[in-house]
């Protein structure tokens, strides 16, 4: 009788096969030509229109004074090869209408600051262009400086990224660290990973910080390209905060003014935009990183409130979802960023927040036949997820003093597990099972005073709490260990520089920069000076040298060998600061 059924099922299919057969040839015998000539003489025409047309839009912002983020009244704007410009209002903004899409430098300047060419200025179709200028005192008025603006304190070895430079340099990802492996000294540590070896030094050597404070690694898959398939402390597979949220990243190399502390190699220091505060903007964007959607406008038109927010998911987790591979593993990741940026009469407040997973599994073959190399025999489990939300506030005291303090929190979660697997059962036998977790709470304060037209006084201090809990589950002698090791302390950070331009020509800052970790009381007192010399309207000589040092990893501290006698003592908590005098000459 089932045999019938099933008889009866096939012979309906089959039915149904040769019915959508008969259909199908009906379609094709239709004569599509009137169509075709329609829809063709429409885009046609559409184009035509679309031609006559000239698409424009609108660019606007606000220029204030680096120094004290006063703003400006009186700066000129101008679009260059273009009849196109403004002039600063009483509240330090401008908009220029009707501006043609494209590609554009921007020059500007006014009596008494320096006059810069902002490059690269990409005004497309959907979007208001939103720039927030710094320009910084000059006495003399000097040719253009061909420079992107950059609020960073660094006299040099200090270079400013844009989010039209990730949209548009090739191989990037829309990732800013892996833009900067374009720059001289730095190459990636492995090309599936934005880990940064730069001049040398270790990709551990490298800080992350967002809005000015250190957070812990804000990257997918921190795994990726290692040869332990461990996770690192500063790379991974992509940045979790889309570039859609890019305002600027700040990448200092070297001989980090007195500001900058516990890093040895360099400093990623990312600063997100504000959104649109006049009119809502949507934005949705598809390629090899994936699925990106973006939205933005104002909270509240009348103080200028906005929000911007971001959500991606990845192109490698759809593939996963049909049963693609990459290299035999199955790889996923989604994030979600955003900035709510609030103008109040008591300063400017943001909350900004980002949060993101991602795993890569790897499943080997079913057929022992089939394996040729020791992951072959192996199924291996990795999972990651990071997430992190903070709080600035941005207050003029006076007309020459400016407070800006931040506060944030941030975590990351990272597990890996692998399975020996039978070759002839195929049952799985856990090998190890290595979790780790650690979070930064950190707080800065910081004041900046103008003594003068000339010199600017700087001083703060960083306190930042941070906890580790690393655990790892193994067989050993075919009995199964687990070692859980727990670490937390503070780092306090309190700096202060001066900076003073001689000559006109001639910029001196120098200043100091104090670390104390009090997990194992160990401190160290740095002094840091730079110096730049404008030659010529166009050439700038720098030179900078500076003590620094970096606290040890979370596992070199919580290190315990295995099979050895620990009666005397086998911890590394007492480990010292590495310390680096490091000296950069640049033209």
């Amino acid at each position: 009788m089932k045999q019938k059924n099933n008889i009866q099922k096939n012979v309906k299919y089959k039915s149904f096969e040769i019915q959508s057969m008969v259909n199908l040839k009906r379609i094709l015998n239709i004569n599509f030509a009137p169509f075709i000539s329609f829809i063709f003489i429409f885009v046609l025409f559409i184009s035509f229109q679309l031609s006559a047309q000239k698409l424009t839009q609108t660019v606007r912002g606000t220029v204030a004074e680096a120094t004290n983020a006063r703003l400006l009244k009186g700066m000129s704007v101008k679009i260059q090869d273009s009849n196109l410009g403004a002039v600063t209002d009483d509240n330090g903004m401008f908009t220029v209408l009707n501006v043609p899409l494209g590609r554009y430098a921007i020059q500007v300047g006014g009596v008494g600051y320096e006059t810069l060419l902002l490059s690269e200025i990409l005004v497309e179709a959907g979007k208001e262009k939103v720039l927030e200028i710094s320009l910084k005192p000059q006495a003399v008025q000097l040719g253009e400086a061909v420079v992107r603006a950059s609020q960073s304190p660094a006299l040099g070895s200090v270079q400013t990224i844009t989010q039209e430079q990730t949209l548009r340099y090739a191989a990037t990802f829309f990732d800013a660290a892996r833009l900067v492996t374009s720059f001289p000294g730095v190459v990636a540590a492995n090309d599936q990973a934005n880990g940064l070896v730069i001049r040398g030094n270790s990709p551990n050597g490298m800080q992350w910080r967002m809005e000015g404070v250190e957070i812990v690694n804000p990257n997918h898959l921190s795994n990726a390209g290692t040869f332990s398939d461990r996770p690192t402390q500063t790379g991974g597979g992509t940045t979790i905060f889309s570039a859609q949220l890019l305002d600027r990243a700040d990448f200092l190399t070297g001989a980090f003014p007195a500001e900058y502390g516990n890093a040895l190699s360099g400093v990623m220091d990312v600063h997100l935009r504000k959104g649109n505060n006049q009119k809502h903007e949507f934005t949705a964007q598809a390629g090899l990183i994936g699925l990106d959607f973006a939205a933005e406008g104002p909270l509240s038109r009348k103080n200028g409130s906005s929000y911007l927010v971001n959500y991606r998911y990845s192109f490698t987790g759809l593939l996963a979802a049909m049963g693609v591979k990459f290299g035999g593993e199955a790889i996923r990741f989604q994030d979600l960023s955003f900035n709510l940026v609030f103008p109040t009469r008591k300063g400017r407040f943001t909350i900004f927040g980002m949060g993101g997973n991602s795993s890569n599994i790897f499943e080997t073959e079913r057929d022992a036949s089939k394996w040729k190399f020791d992951k072959d025999g192996q199924d291996i489990e990795y999972k990651s997820g990071m997430g992190a939300v903070g709080l600035t506030h941005k207050i003029r005291l006076t007309d020459k003093t400016t407070l800006t303090s931040v506060a944030s929190f941030s975590f990351k979660i990272n597990n890996r597990a692998d399975y020996l697997i039978n070759s002839s059962t195929y049952s799985k036998q856990l090998l190890s099972d290595d979790r780790t977790y650690n979070d930064i709470v950190a707080i800065v304060s910081k004041v900046s005073h103008k003594i003068s037209q000339k010199s600017v006084l700087n001083a703060g201090a960083y306190i930042t709490g941070s906890y580790d809990n690393l655990s790892s589950t193994f067989r050993n002698n075919n009995a199964t260990d687990k070692i859980i090791a727990r670490a937390s302390g503070f780092v306090f950070q309190p700096f202060a520089s001066f900076q003073t331009l001689l000559f006109d020509k001639i910029t001196i800052q120098a200043g100091v920069h104090y670390l104390n970790y009090t997990n194992n009381k160990t401190s160290s007192l740095e002094p840091r000076v730079a110096l730049a010399i404008q030659a010529t309207s166009s050439s700038k000589f720098t030179l900078a040298y500076g003590l620094h040092s970096q606290t040890q990893l979370p596992q070199t501290y919580l290190y315990i060998p295995l099979n050895v006698d620990c009666a005397f003592g086998c911890s590394n908590t007492s480990l010292g600061l590495t310390k680096a005098h490091q000296s950069v000459v640049g033209y």
